[in-house]
């Protein structure tokens, strides 16, 4: 009688535990269901290709927004965050850097992307975007310098290629640096100079 009695118990507790094993498996599998998936990224060759991409599918507008300025930015932190590439960024910016903006409220800028990929000492105050920074700038300059009658002649103007744009040294970051060398990059209108509020320059990102 003693020994049914111990084996309906040790029945019992087996039941209980396999019960039990079998809530916790349970229990685990609907964790993992609900687990943040990773997101997968690719690697991109320049920041300006990720700002390119993300400008033409306006992904950029769940960018933070300094009002102010009328500019979204993506710093650093945020960056390595999504798990992008790191290597075509300087790694030791703190995480608060911006590296990339987009200058949308200015109608009268061509180029609507700005990239900065090093935090040495001329872009530390990256608030205040530098000249060489900017693709529009750097066409204002070589045109009131008068640089421009250097590059190539072509129909209406002058027009520096994608081999004269790397043989200064300017940054790669600003470019498609998959655009053939002979490839047009910075414009200058000179026959219809007139037609610009401005200097009579602009910039065209793709290949062409």
């Amino acid at each position: 009688m003693k020994n049914k009695k111990m084996r309906i118990i040790g029945i019992i507790l087996l039941i209980l535990g396999l019960c039990f094993i079998g809530a916790y498996i349970l229990f685990n599998l609907k964790s993992d269901d609900n687990a943040p998936q990773p997101v997968p990224t690719k690697n991109y060759s320049s920041l300006l290709e990720l700002a390119k991409e993300m400008y033409s599918d306006g992904s950029y507008t769940k960018l933070p927004k300094d009002y102010e300025k009328g500019v979204y930015y993506m710093s650093f932190g945020e960056y390595k965050k999504r798990g992008y590439n790191v290597d075509i960024v300087d790694s030791s910016c703190p995480d608060d850097f911006k590296i990339i903006y987009f200058d949308i409220d200015d109608t009268d800028n061509f180029n609507p992307i700005y990239t900065i990929s090093t935090c040495n000492d001329e872009t530390k105050d990256n608030a205040n975007i530098s000249s060489e920074t900017s693709l529009i700038k750097i066409a204002d300059e070589l045109y009131e310098n008068n640089e421009y009658l250097n590059f190539v002649k072509g129909d209406g103007g002058y027009y520096m290629t994608i081999g004269m744009y790397k043989s200064r040294g300017y940054d790669l970051s600003l470019i498609d640096t998959s655009c053939p060398d002979d490839s047009g990059i910075i414009f200058f209108d000179i026959d219809k100079k007139y037609n610009y509020e401005k200097n009579p320059v602009f910039i065209i990102y793709d290949c062409n």
